[in-house]
């Protein structure tokens, strides 16, 4: 009869066997390329989702229900956009900026400037027709708003693109540290901004 050397017999042993061969293979699949990056992006997303939940309780507590209202209004709009004018390069970087090589940083400033022009292109145009389809804005229509609608927007894109960007250059835990000092420095900056649209409801936006 032949008895198998790979399980001890004693059944601590075994037991201090088993959790070491799972400690070993949890860290070698953390280590993929593929797994790091996937925990990145999902406790990048759990991070911005708290941070923005935050964010929003503490509106609706310091504005009024409308200028709430027309705030995440102006925010989808801007989201919107620029989830339409980033041109498909947030897939065209992770599929060619791992082949580009010493030229990988000239593709992905192109594909920032090209989306940056288009997301400006398009915030302006819906700017300068916002009293066809969407008339409730009127806080856009000022010589203030209407500008810094266009150049948020502009800057929305680029900054949902570095997510690809990151992961295709491997750099894919610093995603959740970007989003998430993006999102505290929104939370902290609310509450001056506050205090400033007391009588001015304006500064809501």
């Amino acid at each position: 009869m032949i008895v198998s050397t790979d399980i001890p017999a004693d059944p601590q042993v075994a037991a201090q066997s088993f959790r070491e061969r799972a400690v070993t293979a949890t860290r070698s699949l953390a280590g993929m390329p593929v797994i790091k990056s996937g925990l990145s992006m999902a406790g990048s997303s759990v991070l911005t989702s708290g941070l923005g939940m935050l964010f929003w309780i503490i509106a609706a507590r310091r504005f009024s229900s409308a200028d709430v209202g027309i705030s995440s209004t102006v925010i989808m709009v801007m989201i919107a956009m620029s989830d339409l004018c980033h041109l498909g390069l947030r897939t065209g970087l992770l599929r060619y900026v791992p082949l580009a090589g010493r030229h990988r940083w000239g593709l992905i400033w192109r594909a920032y400037a090209t989306a940056m022009v288009a997301a400006g292109v398009v915030a302006t145009a819906f700017v300068v027709g916002l009293g066809w389809w969407m008339p409730e804005l009127v806080v856009l229509r000022s010589w203030v708003y209407g500008p810094l609608f266009v150049l948020t927007t502009a800057f929305w894109v680029v900054f949902q693109m570095e997510d690809s960007a990151l992961l295709a250059l491997r750099l894919a835990p610093w995603i959740p540290i970007e989003n998430g000092v993006f999102g505290l420095l929104k939370v902290l900056l609310l509450i001056p901004v506050a205090g400033l649209a007391i009588g001015d409801s304006s500064l809501a936006v």
